[in-house]
């Protein structure tokens, strides 16, 4: 089973709106693509760093309903309605599930 991993940078001070933005995003869909798995993250801060100026967040995605049409669907919508937000390029990554042993 494949499964999409995107990552991106929003300014520190904009993040908890992006990914509110995103999050709202990836229940749309899920309502629009039934047994679709997606879920955001946000990467940790290392302990008694100071404050960085950029928060890295991750949408995954993976389930029945994604194949290559929605991947690419994500990948594009993804890129023009996050724009406001990015610090930097989104990084996609396609990963396959490797059978267990």
């Amino acid at each position: 089973m494949r499964e999409l991993f995107i990552y991106w940078k929003a300014a520190a001070a904009r993040a908890h709106a992006a990914a509110r933005d995103a999050a709202e995003w990836q229940a749309e869909l899920r309502r629009e693509f039934p047994g679709l798995e997606a879920a955001l993250y946000r990467r940790a801060d290392a302990a008694g760093a100071t404050a960085p100026a950029t928060a890295t967040l991750m949408e995954t995605y993976a389930g029945g309903a994604l194949d290559a049409v929605l991947e690419r669907r994500i990948v594009s919508e993804g890129a023009a309605r996050f724009q406001r937000w990015l610090e930097g390029p989104r990084k996609v990554e396609i990963f396959e599930r490797c059978p267990p042993a």
